[in-house]
């Protein structure tokens, strides 16, 4: 997609001229059809001179751009010194085939009254417990909002095995997790029951014991964690009435189990500890847990 945005952009980064041209494309009256049916999403390939990458794009409620690779020099410094230009092409390949193949197929979702667009989500709906069943859900809105955070949805299965069934969920994206520690305090009651960690495709869970999941600073594919709904309230957003002996005794408890099993919290902070309306407490974030001697906080 070629235009020229109706802003003066010619003195901005060559890439930033890419996104609003792209931009400008998808907001033409012309392409509100299919702007209906899904995100719209799109690869930017961008450059000057002999430096090139590439970035993905989808509309939502905004224009969201990400780089997908970093800024590429296609110049060769010998006769032979040509693999990197040809993985990236191969890989583009690969992709826009994909893509061209995704938007022939496309067809209007499922709409429901009370939710927003399917546009405004992830495409993943789909898990298999580690019991066995496979467990369909939608997403319902969404738990944050901030840029710079990890996308965090509520959910609601719709039916596990086929078998029509109604249960709130938090669904979330990360590119680090701890789900042995987040596995441990849920079955003393100390975290949310967690149904799913792995893949996006919510086929295959993932191993901790994997060197990309014991270390905490594992850079990879994102992950999907499932894990039960809870109501509750952070602990950062508590009055200053007195807390009684056993809630404060609760986050001790849960730091205690996670020690004697020789696993850090890694980010024991406020935010982190849902006080339910039961009286009991929850620790609800495992991106910066893990075995103590690996992870490692920034």
């Amino acid at each position: 997609m070629v235009a020229q945005h109706p802003l003066d952009t010619y003195d901005l980064d060559p890439t930033i001229r890419a996104e609003y041209s792209v931009l400008e494309v998808w907001a033409r009256d012309v392409m509100a059809p299919i702007r209906d049916k899904c995100c719209c999403p799109t690869f930017i390939v961008a450059g000057t001179g002999p430096v090139l990458t590439v970035m993905g794009a989808v509309f939502t409620n905004r224009f969201i751009v990400q780089r997908l690779t970093s800024l590429t020099w296609l110049g060769e410094a010998a006769t032979f010194e040509d693999s990197h230009v040809y993985e990236l092409s191969r890989a583009l390949r690969r992709s826009v085939d994909q893509l061209e193949n995704y938007h022939r197929t496309l067809q209007v979702p499922e709409l429901s009254p009370r939710l927003p667009h399917p546009r405004y989500f992830p495409y993943s709906t789909r898990f298999m417990d580690p019991q066995g069943p496979v467990v369909e859900f939608k997403y319902v809105r969404a738990l944050t909002d901030a840029p710079e955070s990890e996308v965090v949805v509520l959910a609601e299965t719709v039916c596990i095995s086929g078998v029509s069934y109604k249960h709130d969920l938090v669904v979330r994206f990360v590119d680090r997790y701890c789900g042995a520690a987040h596995q441990l305090l849920a079955s003393h009651g100390l975290a949310p029951a967690l149904h799913y960690f792995g893949l996006l495709d919510g086929q295959k869970a993932a191993d901790d014991a994997d060197d990309g999941l014991r270390h905490a600073l594992y850079v990879g594919p994102l992950r999907m964690v499932v894990m039960d709904y809870v109501k509750g309230t952070e602990a950062s957003g508590l009055a200053t009435d007195p807390l009684t002996d056993d809630v404060v005794d609760q986050p001790k408890r849960a730091l205690d189990i996670l020690h004697n099993d020789g696993y850090v919290f890694g980010d024991m902070r406020p935010s982190n500890a849902l006080l339910l309306d039961a009286g009991r407490v929850h620790l609800i974030d495992f991106s910066w847990a893990g075995k103590q001697g690996d992870a490692r906080y920034p």
